[in-house]
């Protein structure tokens, strides 16, 4: 299809072919982020998707100021086609779009931290750095809690740490809290097009038991979708969720799952 076929005339003089092409290659030409951005349409809710793509939107048209503690997230990739993704939020607000660095082995990656760390004023440093532990990410939390940088391991293939939970792991359990935060219509997310497109990727399955799996990266990569590493950043600062909720307070030294659990 031609792209000038994509947008009508009274359009063509305020966008570029080469924005469109690229906005084409980036998104897709089925995707909702390319009927909103460039055809001008209203999205296409899929019901088969963990979260909508009305919340993702509307909680990017929202003007919500973050207030209590700050949290990072960091989901580590080595080297590869994925990113290590950075995510920043405090409360109720992404505070800025989620930093990403491509091809970065472990220690260079924990030295990115650090500096993000150093150039953050006090009053805004967090108060956690969830760290995804599967792989390099181990080695990555390790080193931050040496230099004194308050890092926490989460291992989201462990089961969730609730019972109560829908989700069949841990990782499925984080994108249902996402999805759950952004449903209270209350959030705000920063203009970040990599974010909005990927957190509307994964689809959504079910185990025999009734419990809740989100699409693997596997399995979206096989459907020629990238891995979402800068929407599992933003799962993962939710991965203090349920012990905040109960007033106590980590150890650094043992995983999320073991200390909640002997608390619920």
């Amino acid at each position: 299809r031609d792209w000038s076929s994509d947008v009508c005339s009274s359009d063509l003089r305020r966008v570029s072919k080469d924005w469109i092409e690229e906005k084409r290659e980036q998104w897709g030409i089925d995707s909702n982020a390319y009927r909103i951005h460039v055809l001008g349409e209203f999205p296409l809710d899929e019901e088969d998707t963990v979260i909508p793509v009305h919340l993702v939107e509307s909680a990017i048209l929202r003007d919500v100021k973050g207030w209590g503690p700050v949290v990072w997230g960091v989901d580590v990739a080595r080297f590869g086609s994925d990113a290590t993704a950075l995510c920043k939020r405090q409360g109720k607000a992404v505070t800025e779009p989620v930093r990403v660095w491509n091809k970065r082995d472990t220690m260079e990656v924990v030295g990115i931290i650090k500096n993000e760390w150093d150039i953050t004023s006090p009053v805004n440093r967090p108060t956690d750095i969830f760290v995804d532990s599967i792989g390099v990410g181990g080695g990555v939390g390790d080193r931050l809690r040496e230099m004194g940088l308050p890092a926490l391991d989460v291992n989201v293939s462990e089961l969730p740490a609730n019972p109560a939970s829908k989700g069949d792991r841990l990782r499925d359990d984080l994108w249902l809290q996402v999805r759950d935060w952004m449903a209270g219509r209350d959030v705000s997310l920063p203009q970040d097009e990599r974010l909005r497109t990927e957190l509307v990727i994964p689809q959504i399955f079910y185990t025999s038991t009734g419990a809740i799996k989100v699409e693997s990266k596997d399995r979206m990569r096989s459907r020629g979708k990238k891995s979402p590493n800068t929407a599992d950043s933003l799962c993962l600062t939710f991965a203090g969720a349920a012990a905040g909720s109960m007033g106590k307070r980590f150890d650094r030294k043992q995983s999320i799952k073991r200390q909640i659990k002997g608390i619920i």
